[in-house]
């Protein structure tokens, strides 16, 4: 099962935050596919609009705790959104 699902409908491109478990905390997995399908969508001409939504009953209670405290004691912070997204497709 994927963090991240996605649709395009309509000229809509919805992203819908898939850990309804956890209430849809942002994992690494999430936040790479949002920068990249955000990226997508800027140049995207089928993209007339982004909706973001969340699974479940909670939109996004905010990052994974547990997930950032193993990440950063193993390799340090990861980049926040801001510089992932000023960054170029790695393409």
């Amino acid at each position: 099962m994927s963090d991240l699902l996605v649709e395009l409908r309509d000229r809509v491109l919805y992203l819908t935050l898939n850990r309804p478990d956890k209430l849809n905390a942002m994992s690494g997995e999430m936040m790479s596919g949002l920068t990249s399908e955000l990226q997508n969508a800027a140049h995207d001409s089928k993209v007339g609009c982004v909706v973001l939504t969340g699974a479940g009953r909670g939109f996004c209670s905010g990052g994974d705790i547990g997930s950032m405290r193993a990440r950063n004691e193993s390799s340090g912070p990861a980049p926040t959104i801001e510089d992932r997204v000023g960054q170029p497709p790695p393409w």
